[in-house]
């Protein structure tokens, strides 16, 4: 193969895992999110349980919100470990410990 289908091919398999990775991570922040909400907000505030396409739509609108730009930032050698972290572990971990909350209610 020529250089420019390689590049070509490279991009595309590039912009392919980042669309896999938003929508697999949106979709465990909406989870995660749908469950924390359910086991914390809904019986304090009696409001709606969330579906998981709300809770996406809702961590998304919290994200512009809140969201910072962090100027100066060290830039590793990897940064899908980073993006990993944030995306998949945190949320999952935030679950973890709000499940071993919701026992205790």
């Amino acid at each position: 193969m020529s250089k420019l289908t390689d590049s070509l091919l490279k991009l595309l398999g590039g912009f392919v895992f980042f669309v896999a990775v938003v929508v697999l991570g949106s979709i465990t922040n909406g989870f995660v999110l749908k469950s924390l909400w359910a086991w914390f907000i809904v019986p304090v505030f009696t409001l709606p349980v969330l579906s998981i396409v709300q809770a996406i739509g809702v961590a998304y609108v919290v994200r512009v919100l809140v969201q910072s730009k962090k100027y100066g930032a060290e830039k590793t050698e990897k940064p899908w470990q980073g993006l990993t972290v944030n995306i998949f572990v945190l949320p999952l971990i935030f679950l973890l410990f709000g499940w071993v909350l919701h026992l205790f209610l």
